[in-house]
């Protein structure tokens, strides 16, 4: 279950990232003409007179009836504006994505690797300084001291 549930969270924490790893196009637009650009929307609200960039305000129902120009004005919007990625950038985000991804996936492996080896490498490192394997030891060491004074171990 643990499992399921952390790749479930990859998933979303790909998706919510994903738009942010290329420069999306922005495209700003006139109130009359209303927002523009068709792709994946990264960012989107109103202009204001100063130029500043600010979130769609919420429209009333009955300011929505008259396509919210109250709502805009109380605002001091001029225009739309709309960050997004084109058509033409989804192969790139998605071959970002998966490298992000695999990368991720390989320091995890490396992490486990080196946990499981923790785990039970002590074990082994006992086993080869008792028992049989000091023996075997031994002789390395009394071959290798052999060669240093001329004499066969």
């Amino acid at each position: 279950m643990t499992g399921l549930v952390a790749t479930a969270a990859v998933r979303v924490l790909a998706d919510r990232l994903m738009p942010h790893l290329w420069a999306a196009d922005t495209v700003v637009t006139p109130l009359s003409r209303g927002p523009g650009g068709v792709g994946i929307t990264v960012d989107e609200g109103i202009v204001t007179s100063t130029g500043a960039h600010a979130p769609l305000p919420h429209c009333p129902p009955e300011d929505a009836v008259h396509g919210c120009t109250a709502t805009y004005a109380k605002a001091d919007a001029v225009g739309f504006f709309h960050s997004y990625h084109p058509a033409a950038h989804y192969w790139p985000l998605q071959l970002t994505t998966t490298a992000v991804l695999l990368a991720l996936v390989a320091i995890l492996t490396v992490i486990a690797f080196r946990l499981l080896g923790r785990s039970t490498g002590g074990a082994a490192r006992d086993r080869r300084t008792t028992g049989a394997g000091r023996g075997r030891q031994d002789r390395r060491t009394g071959a290798a001291q052999g060669r240093r004074t001329g004499v066969a171990g």
